[in-house]
């Protein structure tokens, strides 16, 4: 890149700057990397434990209904599972972490009650166990919407570490280099041009003398 450099004094003064603004620019950029790392690491230990949470709830709840299915005909049990609709609103806003956008869901005031488990069923002809079962589902809906929105934020923190590190990867290993090669060329070039001139005044005043 040398080679396209005007070695002037107003070119080493510009690349000087735009080298101290990459320094800067550098610093800032990898503090926020740093703090990116730590902030979607200590989300994805949340979201894994949620996740190892969820799953063990889902597994109680399905054992039970196998329990239940063993001791119900398996008319009864599909009667039974047969819920009315029931709709639930959420609420939906956006939380800044570090500057970036991430999904909140939340169930609406009274929501969280109705997410509570109702018995569409009479108890006469069903097992306490498919009772135990629906009582695990309910309890894991509102951690459900809790860990989609966990997991949307760790892949946004993900795309943005990703955005961030192939910055500081191009001022650190691209254009921090090239400005101080540039630099370095053009400060090599003055001082040659200052030797020569140097040489030349000398030879004037040599010549002058010796006319003289």
């Amino acid at each position: 890149m040398q080679k396209t450099v005007n070695a002037t004094r107003m070119q080493l003064i510009t690349f000087r700057r735009r080298l101290k603004i990459a320094v800067r620019g550098h610093k800032l950029l990898k503090d926020k990397q740093d703090e990116l790392v730590k902030a979607f690491l200590e989300l994805a230990r949340e979201c894994q434990k949620l996740r190892r949470d969820l799953k063990e709830r889902l597994a109680e709840a399905s054992s039970y209904q196998r329990l239940a299915a063993l001791s119900m005909p398996a008319s009864a049990l599909k009667e039974a599972l047969l819920f009315s609709g029931k709709r639930m609103i959420l609420e939906y806003r956006q939380e800044s972490v570090l500057g970036i956008n991430v999904p909140h869901f939340e169930l609406q005031s009274g929501e969280a009650e109705k997410a509570q488990v109702r018995y569409p069923y009479g108890f006469a002809f069903t097992s306490g166990n498919l009772d135990e079962s629906l009582e695990r589902l309910a309890e894991t809906f509102p951690l459900l919407i809790k860990l989609a929105a966990m997991e949307k934020a760790v892949d946004r923190l993900a795309d943005e570490l990703e955005r961030t590190r192939r910055r500081v990867n191009a001022l650190e290993h691209i254009l921090i280099p090239q400005l101080k090669e540039n630099v370095k060329f053009i400060e090599m070039k003055l001082d040659e041009m200052e030797r020569s001139n140097v040489v030349r005044l000398m030879k004037i005043n040599e010549q002058r003398e010796a006319a003289h």
